[in-house]
């Protein structure tokens, strides 16, 4: 599956504060999000970083809650062996 990850808009909510739109686009559908963000000195830079890295951890959270609880376990009943 491909995913793409636009940012929309950057915008300061406050002297440290940053508010940044992006939009994730997939084979599933096309999600829109509000992510806020520290912003040190209003630097760009910063603020993506800030974004990405809860991006990443969200992507990590979300592959951990994929996976099953308990892995698969086959066996040949006890009458068949």
């Amino acid at each position: 599956m491909t995913v793409a990850l636009y940012v929309t808009k950057i915008e300061t909510i406050g002297p440290e504060k940053a508010l940044v739109s992006v939009v994730i686009d997939c084979d599933l559908g096309r999600l829109g999000l509000d992510i806020p963000a520290d912003s040190p000195r209003g630097d760009p830079a910063r603020v993506l970083e800030s974004v990405k890295e809860k991006l990443v951890r969200f992507g990590y959270e979300l592959t951990d809650a994929a996976k099953p609880i308990e892995a698969l376990r086959l066996s040949v009943p006890p009458q068949l062996k």
